[in-house]
């Protein structure tokens, strides 16, 4: 089923998504476990997103030439 580059992009792409709706409401306690402020947290998850689609645009002409294979 994964193996088309379609449903393998939807199913990358809702993976790395669900961290972004799965940490904001426990944002207060994952920094009170780390012992930071809840919006040290929030920054770093924005930072990971960041990330994410920064590498997702440097990568994808390099994935394009390698092919899915």
């Amino acid at each position: 089923m994964l193996t088309k580059p379609v449903p393998l992009l939807t199913a990358t792409i809702g993976v790395v998504g669900a961290n972004s709706l799965v940490l904001p409401p426990i944002a207060t306690v994952v920094a009170q476990d780390l012992g930071v402020l809840p919006g040290d947290i929030i920054q770093a998850m924005g930072a990971y997103g960041a990330g994410t689609a920064l590498s997702a645009l440097v990568l994808a002409p390099r994935a394009d030439r390698i092919g899915a294979d």
